[in-house]
């Protein structure tokens, strides 16, 4: 059981197309190509600065439709319904 081999068929270079799909390359990223080649903005530090921004902007947007469909007006409880609220449970229990 200690002469374990295992057979290793995919060769060095099918290791580095595998790795080069993972790996960052030199070309700069497909949406910022894209707001390029639109003619949005000149180059590419304009292009992630606008991505940022959009992210920013739909963040924000999120939080507010997350906000208003929970209702927005949360009541925290007082103290008095958390001792009323926990008499009612004991009284159901015993």
């Amino acid at each position: 059981m200690t002469n374990v081999e295992f057979n290793d068929e995919t060769n060095l270079s099918q290791k580095k197309i595998m790795y080069s799909k993972i790996a960052s390359s030199a070309q700069p990223p497909a949406l910022v190509v894209s707001l390029i080649k639109h003619k949005i903005v000149k180059n590419e530090k304009q292009a992630l600065w606008v991505l940022i921004g959009v992210i920013i902007i739909c963040v924000a947007v999120s939080f507010y439709l997350f906000r208003s469909v929970s209702g927005g007006n949360v009541k925290t409880p007082s103290a008095d319904d958390i001792t009323a609220h926990l008499n009612a449970l004991n009284n159901g229990i015993k």
